[in-house]
């Protein structure tokens, strides 16, 4: 029996070997085909939650082939939805330039040299304001006022609707356990709506939809300082040449031509240009998350 026993061990060896191989195997064509690039630049899209890939895709399409006829070369739009996901992208190389929000670059300059190139401009400023606001007939009329109401965010994911006014509530001394009640809304307007419908004491949304809704019954409480569009950037590795060739094709799109002007408002429909970005630029953003996360994304 013991030499029974032995004889099918060995002859189970030559299987399991086999088997071992066609693992190996497989997993090293299954990396293959993962690392594969198709030619070109991929351009990577920081996504809306509440956008469509075929609207992203739409809105992105004429800048990229605006881009692959000025720089001579395809580009490839890649949309990622999770913000950990892009920016692990930029470090490994996969996406080579890349939209997306300050937050995101921030992150990914810490962890990987990300290099800001264009910032986008919102009716001409670099930058946007957060506004905190209240029912027009109520007794909030301070910031201070808000301790023990109740507030409404937009998303987790929106710094004009989240991040921005728990900053700004933390300046005031105002921690979320000390809110009545908070909840997450999702778009501006839905937060705008449900102030005015007295769902929610207050909350905070982007000044522009602030404004479209004032007359609506909305009364502003406390403007934010100012803080960064969204921007355009590379991963570290990119070719400075090339880089400054997509800077130069980009700072061309001219407003008030109107090819171009269809080109920026595709991608957002208050832009009006882009401006070169420095890193300086995103100090702001690096306070908050400071603020809000108790994360430094200073580089020593």
């Amino acid at each position: 029996m013991p030499e029974r026993g032995l004889r099918c061990g060995a002859s189970l060896r030559p299987i399991i070997l086999g088997v071992i191989i066609f693992l190996v195997c497989g997993l090293m064509l299954l990396a293959i085909i993962i690392s594969r690039r198709a030619p070109g630049l991929n351009f990577g899209i920081q996504t809306d939650w509440y956008i469509s890939e075929k609207l992203m895709e739409k809105r992105f399409k004429p800048l990229a082939d605006y881009l692959a006829e000025e720089i001579g070369m395809p580009i490839n739009i890649r949309q990622v939805l999770e913000e950990n996901k892009i920016i692990e992208e930029l470090g490994r190389g996969t996406i080579d330039i890349a939209y997306v929000s300050p937050s995101v670059y921030i992150q990914g300059h810490f962890k990987y040299g990300v290099r800001p190139i264009l910032a986008a401009l919102n009716a001409g400023s670099p930058t946007y304001k957060c506004i905190i606001a209240a029912c027009k007939d109520s007794d909030i009329d301070k910031i201070e006022d808000i301790r023990g109401r109740s507030f409404a965010f937009g998303h987790r994911l929106s710094e004009s609707t989240w991040l921005i006014p728990r900053a700004m509530l933390a300046d005031a001394g105002i921690r979320l356990e000390e809110l009545r009640e908070h909840a997450c809304l999702g778009t501006d307007p839905d937060v705008a709506m449900a102030i005015i419908n007295k769902r929610f004491d207050a909350g905070a949304v982007k000044e522009a939809i602030a404004h479209r809704f004032k007359n609506k019954g909305l009364k502003f409480i406390k403007i934010s300082a100012a803080f960064p569009e969204y921007m355009i950037c590379v991963n570290k590795d990119f070719d400075p040449r090339l880089a400054e060739k997509i800077v130069n094709a980009i700072l061309r799109l001219d407003y008030d031509h109107p090819g171009y002007r269809k080109i920026l408002t595709s991608v957002e429909p208050y832009f009006t240009g882009f401006v070169r970005a420095r890193d300086e630029n995103y100090e702001v953003v690096r306070q908050m998350h400071k603020i809000v996360y108790g994360f430094d994304y200073h580089k020593e």
